[in-house]
């Protein structure tokens, strides 16, 4: 014990530790900016986002400006419409795969469900992701028998969706 408490305040006491201390601050303080930055974007955006829009095509020649607003409100329709789709989509898959973490006795059902919404957003590596992560966590916890089944279940929802998603993002964007 009296080893371990020397090495730890050697450590601590280091110039190591400072400079990581002051790598993971910096870190820190530039991750919390760029979340502050990113919602007051937004919230801009939300508010004045036709105005800024309107802006930004003043700068366009008058004979395309017409265009130019049909073409961004198109794009928005679209935009808005694909959001839509992703999220009834990724709660369906969270519902299922909850459902099945609940059977299963896994705990922090509700984070990793969340993990399965925030992954639906992000193409491919989203949902291979989160479903490595959801079966990591079954294994640990529960066991290899639990962790083999709820790779099971996760591959399965993956599967159904990979069937719900075109019918879904398909009436919701109306394409065929």
């Amino acid at each position: 014990i009296d080893e371990l408490l020397n090495s730890g305040t050697k450590y601590l006491t280091s110039s190591s530790f400072g400079q990581n201390a002051l790598q993971f601050s910096g870190g820190l303080a530039s991750l919390l900016a760029g979340i502050l930055l990113t919602l007051v974007i937004l919230f801009f955006l939300l508010k004045d986002g036709d105005r800024i829009f309107s802006f930004l095509v003043g700068f366009m020649k008058e004979s395309i400006r017409d265009k130019a607003h049909e073409a961004g409100e198109q794009a928005t329709k679209v935009l808005g419409g694909y959001i839509v789709g992703t999220t009834i989509v990724a709660l369906i898959d969270a519902v299922l795969i909850g459902i099945g973490l609940i059977v299963m006795g896994v705990p922090l059902v509700i984070p990793l469900c969340l993990l399965v919404v925030i992954g639906a957003y992000i193409p491919y590596l989203g949902s291979i992701s989160s479903s490595v992560i959801i079966s990591l966590v079954a294994l640990a916890t529960c066991g290899l028998q639990t962790g083999i089944i709820v790779a099971i279940i996760v591959l399965t929802v993956n599967q159904v969706e990979g069937l719900i998603s075109p019918i879904i993002l398909g009436n919701v964007l109306k394409m065929s």
